[in-house]
């Protein structure tokens, strides 16, 4: 049996920081409320305060949810709940009705500061009007808001909070502009480490931005999800896009930190990703050739793992790896890791040219290099005619467009016109991008030339991540073995078939100046590679 005597509990709600400082945070209502509990001499023993945005069921609010549940842990008082407005109870009529029959239900009177509860019809009716108008109110609010947000990004600005390497400050005449902070460097260095191939799947980029305080993700998983999302994000090629809000790609007002094209190559890059070799980055001292190494029978890679022994209170791992393909004639065939490490140090330890080989290498490369920088003012000029053609084509269709009435046809002469407008805007990028020379020799050709003569001495010094890093750098493909520990010499890389060349041919006699052609018909990203190796 409840007690005759009413006591008061508060409840108080705000959906916003700025309600706080405004005049109508949690401690003014709070400071309302008790004064009128204090005119009906209703002592408070408690109050709940929510500090909650959004509709929805009200038990999702965690204050609501404790006063319900207080309610429930008591049910031999007389309890009276008191707040300042119907809009703290609720701002969606559904939920408001739910809530109003929740306390009814466990007889408990509420008491509005602003509103009087009747009983009966007509009370509830108004209660409802109330109700309903507080849920207009909070989707006409929502839409303003929205309208206002697209209408930001239609003008080129990100209203939302900023992306990674990006902060957003207040400028006069413009409101809240992204500009690149001190981490912008680091998200550079990885979108196009990715794009040139030296970070091979989404993870290591993550690891990378997040071993350098870029993003923060505690495991691996969200540090590859937080690094997708941002080599898909065009707001860094200088771009900005919502599909939600029917916000086509528009040029931003904000600094780009790659160009259009590499954005786009990432892009491809990822589309292009093939998911059945996806490779499980699980990186130990134990399996440093873990996702390397291949069966020689059946070209399946290897699986690794432990096994365990227990001796006299002690346990005991040892390291395998084994070909688990059910049809290879080799399945079963286990090999210790030792060994089979032992064996591939063998084979690469052997691989290196020649000194002399070496330096005709390099004096290739330094002819090369020269060429190089002499092909900039040719490709500048040719940069120029496909943008004087491009504003052509532009001009034309504007003109084409100026008499046509339909919809339709509007519409697909306006999609052609932004399709040439971002390419010239990507030409335009090209052509004012500044050519960083020393970026492309920043390792001396002494660093170089050490590498490429002995990348044993380099490898043993590396950790299980970089080993697969480096591996790809010296050989093309798979390191396979056999039965009896029989292995296949993997195929040397583009960058050291081009100076075993020299080897080769030094021991025959048949060379004595660098050969120029050999460069020319490296891919780019070899080129990138080789000049970018000291970060192996």
């Amino acid at each position: 049996m409840k007690n005759i005597e009413k006591i008061a509990l508060i409840y108080t709600r705000v959906s916003s920081i700025q309600q706080e400082t405004d005049g109508t945070g949690n401690k003014s209502q709070e400071s309302r409320c008790r004064e009128l509990a204090n005119r009906q001499n209703w002592p408070v023993e408690k109050t709940f305060s929510d500090t909650y945005t959004g509709a929805g069921d009200f038990m999702n609010r965690p204050a609501m949810r404790s006063l319900v549940e207080h309610i429930d842990e008591n049910k031999h008082k007389n309890y009276v709940v008191i707040f300042d407005d119907l809009k703290r109870l609720s701002r969606e009529t559904k939920e408001f009705i739910n809530l109003r029959l929740a306390f009814r239900t466990r007889g408990v009177e509420l008491k509005c500061l602003n509103f009087n509860f009747e009983d009966g019809p007509e009370g509830e009716f108004i209660e409802t009007i109330v109700a309903a108008s507080g849920q207009l109110e909070r989707q006409q609010n929502r839409r303003q808001v929205i309208q206002k947000q697209r209408a930001r990004m239609m003008d080129g600005y990100w209203p939302y909070r900023a992306f990674y390497g990006y902060k957003q400050i207040k400028v006069d005449g413009q409101g809240k502009v992204s500009i690149p902070n001190e981490k912008s460097e680091y998200i550079k260095e990885a979108i196009e480490n990715f794009e040139n191939g030296i970070f091979k799947t989404p993870t290591q980029v993550g690891r990378f931005l997040n071993e350098n305080g870029a993003i923060v993700a505690s495991t691996a998983k969200k540090q590859g999800e937080t690094a997708t999302s941002i080599l898909r994000n065009c707001f860094y090629a200088g771009y900005i896009e919502y599909p939600k809000y029917e916000v086509t790609r528009r040029l931003g007002k904000h600094k780009a930190l790659i160009s259009l094209d590499t954005h786009n190559k990432v892009i491809d890059i990822l589309d292009n990703k093939n998911k059945s070799e996806r490779q499980y980055e699980l990186y130990r001292e134990d399996f440093e050739l873990r996702g390397i190494v291949r069966c020689l029978h059946c070209n399946s890679k290897l699986r690794s793992y432990f096994t365990t022994k227990y001796q006299k209170n002690r346990v005991k791992k040892t390291p395998y790896y084994e070909c688990k393909h059910k049809d290879c004639i080799n399945k079963g065939k286990i090999f210790r890791a030792g060994d089979l490490h032992s064996k591939f140090n063998d084979i690469l330890e052997k691989v290196g040219p020649k000194d002399e080989a070496i330096r005709i290498g390099v004096e290739a490369f330094e002819e090369a290099f020269k060429e190089f920088t002499e092909n900039i003012k040719t490709d500048t000029k040719v940069i120029d005619l496909e943008m004087t053609d491009i504003e052509s084509q532009i001009d034309n269709l504007i003109s084409a467009s100026a008499n046509i009435t339909s919809p339709i046809v509007q519409k697909t002469y306006s999609d052609k016109i932004e399709k040439l407008a971002i390419r010239l805007e990507s030409l335009k990028q090209n052509k004012s991008k500044p050519i960083d020379m020393q970026g492309i020799c920043r390792t001396s050709m002494d660093e170089m030339s050490e590498f490429i003569k002995s990348p044993y001495k380099i490898w043993r010094n590396c950790d299980p991540r970089q080993k697969t890093e480096l591996y790809g750098f010296i050989f093309k493909n798979d390191f396979a073995i056999g039965q009896n520990y029989e292995c296949r010499t993997p195929e040397l890389s583009l960058i050291y078939q081009y100076f075993q060349g020299f080897s080769e041919e030094l021991d025959n006699n048949l060379v004595k100046t660098p050969d120029l052609w050999r460069w020319r018909v490296l891919s780019p990203r070899v080129r990138v590679k080789c000049i970018c190796v000291y970060n192996i």
